[in-house]
Order: structure tokens, then sequence, then C-alpha cells
């Protein structure tokens, strides 16, 4: 059995639409992905659907949906089907996502 790892300084980070960035930490062969985002004080990853069950665990800041709003340590669980939109607080916002297509 062997362990690997991943150094995120390694992985390029794009900026998915103003004041959003995220890197691609995991895709395995099975579907499994994590994402990394950063977002600016004040961000806004546009209104979206999801296709699989994904949870979203906020590293630092916060964040809020149409739901409520989530601070550090916060998980929140967005269901296949679910839709939302995600806005950073006026600190900014990072958040770690985690889903299986």
């Amino acid at each position: 059995m062997s362990s690997s790892h991943i150094k995120s300084e390694d992985i390029e980070c794009k900026e998915t639409d103003k004041g959003v960035l995220s890197k691609d930490i995991l895709s395995d062969d099975k579907g499994f992905k994590i994402r990394f985002f950063k977002l600016e004080a004040g961000a806004v990853i546009p209104f979206h659907s999801h296709s699989a069950r994904e949870y979203d665990y906020v590293l630092d800041g916060v964040i809020s949906d149409e739901t409520g709003e989530y601070k550090k340590g916060d998980l929140v669980v967005n269901e296949k089907g679910s839709e939302h939109s995600i806005t950073a607080g006026s600190e900014g916002a990072e958040f770690l996502v985690l889903w299986s297509e």
C-alpha cells in the first residue's frame, strides 16, 4: 500500500469569476473531486445547480447562500439537484468543496 502527496503550490490557481480563485486539488478515476476556493470580499459564485451531493467546508472567513451564513469550521451539504449561489463575507473566504460524480 502506498501514499501520495499533493502540494498546493504545485497546482495552478485559476480565476473562475471576478474575485473567485480555485484550485483543483484532486480528481480520481472514480469521480471523487476536491476543489479549493478563495473568494475576495463580496465575490460571488453565480447561481448553479448540483449534479451530485456536494460538501462545502469553510476554512476561513464567511460564505453565504440562499439558506444561510456559514463561518470557519462549518460544513454545508448541498444535495443533488439543489441550487444556490455563494457570496463571500466582508473579509473574503476560503473553503474546500468535495463531491463525487
